[in-house]
């Protein structure tokens, strides 16, 4: 709860500040790799406020939901995410290649 409290009270302050920026005319997008915990309390909160969801993603979808054990509810929760993406972007095989290591396809989406 805590952080889903953060996660809000930060996407009030972007969408305050923005339409002062804008005079009311500020349109909003979340990029979030839908990763189980934050990525998904924050997409879920942009969706609920009407943003638009941009997805990139570490592999394939179907190799990503492996990362989730089996665990039915949380692929449903992923696929979810997925429909209500605007764009869903899998990040290429040299994208990886430059940023090297066992982490290498998370800190490829993260750039």
């Amino acid at each position: 709860p805590r952080i889903r409290a953060e996660i809000e009270r930060c996407l009030d302050e972007i969408e305050q500040a923005a339409v002062e920026l804008t005079e009311g005319r500020a349109r909003f997008t979340l990029h979030s790799a839908i990763a189980e915990g934050a990525d998904r309390y924050a997409a879920d909160a942009a969706l609920a406020r009407h943003w638009r969801l941009v997805t990139p993603l570490p592999f394939e979808p179907e190799r990503y939901e492996q990362d989730f054990g089996g665990d039915r509810e949380s692929i449903a929760h992923f696929q979810k995410l997925l429909w209500a993406s605007r764009s869903v972007r899998p990040i290429r095989a040299e994208e990886v290649d430059e940023a090297h290591g066992p982490a290498a396809p998370d800190a490829a989406v993260g750039r």
